[in-house]
């Protein structure tokens, strides 16, 4: 009986997802922008606490989306009020901000409720969460005292993020035009052509990181967007990463927000290097999703690396096959819970070990300049059978300096 080692709690999706035309998350794994570094434990990723500059404000009366994906028009007078309202809030709950900045943030926001990406009427409990961050303002005389209520209902000073000559605060319209005017048509244009993609790709990083954003996160989502061939200057004036993933979008549930990615790859709606990752391994399945991409590779090559690990080439095959569906597509994952996903499984990383050590050995014998290799969970369950990964790795190098094994004909 294989030894019993270290287990990851992981989910077992249960509904499945809208299919996408090819399965490329191997691709993925070739890039060194993931290589599945996430081992949580018990953890179960990000708690998506209701904060201030996470709301996104909507008039007393004002129209809707009644499900996602409901486009939601708004006259102009509509889309002017909108964006006055949630450039001043998102000055008042981030003050370092630009007013250009804020301006930008808040047409992302703006995107998002006309496409019914967000809206108050969506139940947060139909999408596995606590809070819904789309809020609507008590009932005022105007948008302008509407807006002041619920400021200080939330305890904030409204003076205080751009106050003008002799502590005046700023007003919505003052605030929002000033805001408005100090960004160019040509750059509000660019802003709503990137939306899909900036959703996508922090769609993406919320797969494989289960945070919108962190410190240590900033340099992936970098990477990313150049994958895209953008210039990164566009997301520092929109505030930075931080802000678009904390502020722009994060009022999105998390499901729409899977499904928007899906939706765009399918109907080729996004760049194409997010739709090479929409299969990007989940945050808590590196080890499961690593080991696979490994084993096909010297697989290929060494036809016999079945014989020599065969309790852990078995249990992979029958990992794969739990992998393997499109409704599988949350198992594993330490955010199961924001996707339905209530039952559980244990991956018995005692019986990867072996595996897993064969591959770290033979990569860093053949193929030392391999991202897969990077790999912090690969290493960590490697680190469990070192014996195994050192022996392969010999063999794997003697193999290859066997002629037999050459694609070159013999020299004359």
């Amino acid at each position: 009986m294989a030894a019993a080692g270290p287990a990851i709690v992981a989910g077992v999706a249960e509904a499945a997802v809208a299919a996408v035309a090819g399965h490329v998350g191997d691709l993925a794994l070739n890039d060194d922008v993931f290589n599945g570094e996430t081992y949580i434990g018990g953890q179960e990723g990000e708690t998506l606490e209701n904060k201030l500059h996470h709301r996104v404000l909507v008039p007393a009366v004002f129209p809707m989306a009644p499900a996602p994906f409901a486009d939601t028009p708004l006259d102009i007078t509509q889309r002017r009020d909108f964006l006055r309202l949630n450039t001043l809030w998102i000055k008042i709950n981030r003050p370092t901000l630009t007013a250009g900045q804020c301006y930008r943030l808040a047409l992302i926001r703006l995107m998002a409720y006309r496409r019914g990406h967000i809206s108050p009427a969506f139940a947060a409990g139909d999408h596995f969460c606590r809070h819904n961050e789309v809020v609507i303002l008590p009932a005022g005389a105007n948008v302008q005292a509407q807006f002041n209520a619920y400021v200080t209902a939330c305890g904030l000073d409204a003076s205080r993020p751009g106050a003008a000559a002799g502590g005046a605060a700023y007003t919505l319209v003052e605030y929002g035009d000033m805001a408005m005017n100090a960004i160019t048509p040509a750059e509000r244009e660019a802003v709503v052509k990137k939306y899909t993609d900036i959703v996508c790709a922090v769609a993406i990083i919320f797969r494989a990181r289960a945070h919108h954003y962190t410190g240590d996160i900033q340099p992936t989502y970098v990477k990313l967007w150049e994958k895209c061939r953008y210039d990164p200057d566009e997301v520092v004036r929109m505030g930075g990463w931080e802000n678009v993933a904390t502020v722009a979008v994060h009022a999105i549930y998390p499901d729409v927000l899977d499904r928007i990615l899906l939706e765009a790859v399918a109907n080729k709606q996004c760049n194409g290097a997010l739709a090479k990752r929409v299969d990007t391994p989940c945050a808590g399945t590196a080890i499961v999703r690593s080991t696979l991409a490994g084993y096909r590779d010297i697989r290929t090559v060494f036809d016999k690396f079945d014989e020599r690990v065969p309790n852990g080439t078995a249990y992979l095959a029958e990992l794969n096959a739990l992998f393997a569906p499109a409704s599988a597509r949350w198992l594993g994952g330490v955010n199961k819970h924001l996707y339905g996903v209530t039952s559980t499984f244990v991956v018995d990383e005692g019986r990867l070990a072996p595996i897993a050590a064969a591959i770290k050995s033979i990569y860093e014998t053949l193929a030392d300049q391999a991202t897969l290799q990077d790999s912090m969970a690969l290493k960590r369950v490697a680190n469990s059978a070192p014996v195994v990964g050192a022996v392969l790795g010999r063999a794997a190098q003697r193999a290859v300096n066997d002629e037999r094994l050459s694609l070159l004909p013999p020299a004359e």
